[in-house]
């Protein structure tokens, strides 16, 4: 490359020596003094790179790469520019000039469907854009259709010119990385999210801290990992897909089986580490390992099911696929009180319902009665009365059947809640007794304090007030003497509801409040929005209209966001 330079530049009399660094002298003295813009185009490394620079003012050196060349920054005093992926607005712009307008602008949502599936990078960007306007598509729609299962999507990104093919570009980067880094990369592909923390790379790849810490900056100085947040990686959909090719090919069956054990027994540990702060008082999980993650309170557990739920949920998805049916459920199950508390209905119920399916292929009536009980309230909370009712039903069918009194009990209660908004009291006040005997006979005091509240609102409706306070009271001092603010606060809510049937309205919004404010400190969202829509109902016996207002809409925001039937409610009361 030096001996070409210095023939564009018109020297014919170059001499015969094989030294780099005379070669580099004599390019030097060559352009020494012009004015000359040299564009070295990805380049490889800083080591490639160092001997054509000119070391001269009058000489500006321009270099694309894909790695971050830091050497040449530290080294040389070069200035870095990180050229970030087209936008969506970018991408669909560039769409369609290669595949016209009016494919792009029929359906704009579907179009930046399709960028985004690209990860709006221009060479993928360019190949689906000449797909388009080959007339091969009647829609984008189509084209999206094909490229939906990740693993194919290399495979319908071809083209003729192999050399500018998807998979021969990102086959440039993989085969320059270090052995460490090559293995790291092809093990991402066996992940499954497309965002993942360090601690979930460690338990997939085995690595030591200091091996994964030089893999991980070597992928990210070369531009095939994004870091969005400190210890947070991104690995966009089509290099997933490359890097699982490649370690279907490189790496055994066997070890990439043992990678997805490992990682999937890491979400377990750490999700049983969450119910642990979340639910103290539900019967106890398997004890805390060395190997998952652990938590000191509620806020940070739930923080982490928010930041890893896509994973979580796919990792569910992806335990039930290789065959380990007991880690689906149970990592369904271990996830139960993020899903209760923060209300993700599509992911509770797709979870469950994967769970459900893998204790039925192997015939474990305990983990189908569980994944059973927890859809039964999913369903109850959605008013899907009829799924609700018949989880509810098998779910007690399979726990009378194991003789197990703590199962029978959860789903009694449960059940119980359900009959009562149902309107068949009747019912309500049977299943709840059956619950409060069972947890007594099993000594669960957290548990008889639940009853307690549920036989509160069912003595509420039958419109016996002093018992339904009593029941309320008695399961606020349980909460109280377990330390259980989570609970506490309902059974304060439900007093506050009694209060105010006895006409006590002051006495309600100050209990109403008292909750409220339980639930704002411990982020129960859910919770806010049902004591915010009592509240309203509170404010509007008092005759406060500016303040029943302001709790309808703030409720109506949150019931909104978490896509709970409760919103529709709510829009009604306010016109």
């Amino acid at each position: 490359m030096l001996d070409g330079f210095r023939h564009a530049m018109g020297v014919k009399d170059i001499p015969a020596t094989t030294s780099v660094d005379a070669r580099s002298a004599l390019f030097r003295s060559t352009v020494h003094g012009r004015r000359i813009l040299v564009l070295l185009d990805d380049a490889a490394s800083g080591t490639q790179i160092r001997p054509l620079l000119p070391g001269s003012a009058t000489v500006t050196v321009v270099v694309t790469s894909r790695s971050s060349l830091s050497g040449l920054k530290a080294m040389e005093g070069a200035t870095g520019m990180n050229l970030e992926p087209l936008d969506d607005t970018e991408s669909l712009s560039l769409l369609r000039e290669i595949g016209g307008a009016d494919l792009v602008d029929h359906d704009l949502a579907v179009s930046t469907d399709l960028v985004r599936m690209c990860a709006n990078l221009p060479l993928v960007l360019r190949i689906v854009g000449e797909r388009l306007g080959s007339g091969g598509y009647h829609s984008v729609a189509e084209l999206v259709d094909e490229l939906t299962d990740e693993r194919d999507r290399l495979d319908v990104l071809a083209t003729d010119d192999t050399s500018n093919a998807v998979r021969a570009v990102f086959s440039l980067s993989y085969k320059a990385l270090e052995p460490k880094a090559a293995e790291l990369f092809r093990l991402l592909g066996l992940l499954p999210g497309s965002e993942f923390g360090r601690d979930a790379v460690a338990a997939l790849t085995g690595l030591r801290a200091g091996q994964l810490r030089v893999a991980l900056e070597a992928l990210r100085s070369t531009s095939m990992l994004e870091v969005p947040a400190p210890q947070r990686y991104r690995l966009h959909d089509l290099l997933r897909a490359y890097a699982a090719e490649c370690a279907e090919v490189v790496e055994s069956a066997d070890r990439r089986q043992q990678a997805v054990h490992d990682l999937l027994a890491w979400y377990l540990s750490s999700a049983h580490a969450t119910g642990r702060v979340l639910n103290p008082y539900r019967r106890s999980d398997p004890q805390p390992t060395a190997f998952g993650l652990s938590f000191d309170d509620a806020q940070t557990a739930m923080e982490w099911c928010s930041l890893e739920q896509t994973n979580l949920t796919a990792a569910v998805c992806l335990a039930a696929k290789v065959g380990e049916d007991a880690t689906a459920w149970q990592l369904a199950a271990a996830l139960w009180g993020f899903f209760y508390r923060r209300k993700p209905w599509e992911d509770w119920i797709a979870t469950h319902n994967i769970g459900l399916a893998a204790a039925e292929r192997t015939g474990d009536e305990f983990g189908t009665a569980t994944m059973l009980g927890n859809l039964a309230i999913a369903y109850r909370e959605l008013r899907q009365q009829v799924e609700a009712e018949d989880c509810f039903r098998r779910a007690l069918e399979i726990w009378m059947r194991l003789g197990d009194r703590y199962g029978e009990a959860l789903v009694c209660n449960g059940y119980g809640n359900a009959c009562r908004e149902w309107g068949r009291l009747d019912e309500a006040l049977v299943h709840s007794q059956r619950a409060l005997a069972g947890w007594q006979a099993v000594g669960d005091r957290h548990g008889e304090g639940i009853t307690y509240n549920s036989l509160s609102g069912i003595y509420r409706q039958l419109d016996d007030l002093p018992r339904a306070l009593a029941y309320s009271s008695r399961a606020a001092a349980v909460f109280r003497d377990l330390g259980d603010r989570y609970s506490e606060a309902w059974a304060q809510h439900s007093t506050a509801t009694t209060q105010r049937e006895l006409g006590n309205l002051t006495a309600a919004i100050e209990l109403r409040r008292l909750a409220l404010d339980i639930r704002v400190e411990l982020g129960d969202r859910y919770g806010q929005a049902l004591t915010l829509q009592d509240l309203a109902a509170d404010y509007e016996r008092t005759g406060q209209a500016e303040g029943r207002l302001e709790a309808l809409r703030r409720a109506l925001a949150i019931f909104h966001d978490l896509g709970d039937p409760k919103a529709d409610e709510i829009e009604a009361a306010l016109g």
